[in-house]
């Protein structure tokens, strides 16, 4: 947890719910190294007290857990 530098750095923690396989949470967050450009944009997302329940990519089957899954799954999806 990065605390207040989420506020300034797109972090694990804010990248997580860019990854969310919940259409609502995935279309934000989309700052490659600054969060302020989500702040700008309103694409910021970190809801209080709450985690990332499924991560994955919307829309897709779930991504694998192990490397050599997750090395594949690019082209095979």
């Amino acid at each position: 947890r990065a605390g207040i530098l989420n506020y300034v750095f797109n972090t694990a923690q804010l990248h997580r719910w860019h990854h969310s396989r919940q259409q609502s949470e995935c279309d934000n967050n989309y700052g490659k190294a600054l969060a302020v450009w989500d702040l700008v944009f309103g694409t910021f997302f970190l809801p209080k007290g709450r985690e990332v329940k499924d991560v994955g990519i919307y829309g897709k089957k779930k991504v694998p857990n192990t490397f050599w899954g997750q090395f594949k799954y690019p082209f095979t999806n």
